[in-house]
């Protein structure tokens, strides 16, 4: 088997190693294997695009999150994704996106 640059082919023998040397070249093997498949398959490699910020104002917020208006503008300054512009209140919807993901994992 032929030697590409930057490749080590030396045989390596385990057996001389100790826990922490095995564990520190598990680790080093997760990092290689990391590294080849981003270079294998850019695709997934790169994070999908984010949605662009949006602000969204009280009726569509308390429709994504499925409770009513009034419930939002009681709750508005305890819920992470709301915002004040000006005298408005307007919700950001990657907040509301990550609220609601955090309420299905709990």
């Amino acid at each position: 088997m032929k030697s590409e640059p930057g490749m080590r082919l030396d045989a390596l023998t385990l057996d001389g190693l100790d826990a922490a040397a095995l564990t520190a070249l598990l680790g080093q093997i997760e990092r290689l294997k990391f590294q080849i498949r981003r270079r294998l398959d850019p695709v997934v490699a790169a994070p999908p695009p984010a949605e662009p910020a949006k602000l969204v104002d009280i009726a569509e917020a308390a429709e994504r999150i499925g409770m009513s208006k009034s419930w939002t503008y009681r709750n508005a300054a305890k819920l992470p994704f709301t915002r004040r512009v000006g005298s408005c209140l307007r919700f950001d919807t990657r907040g509301i996106d990550k609220f609601l993901a955090a309420r299905q994992a709990s």
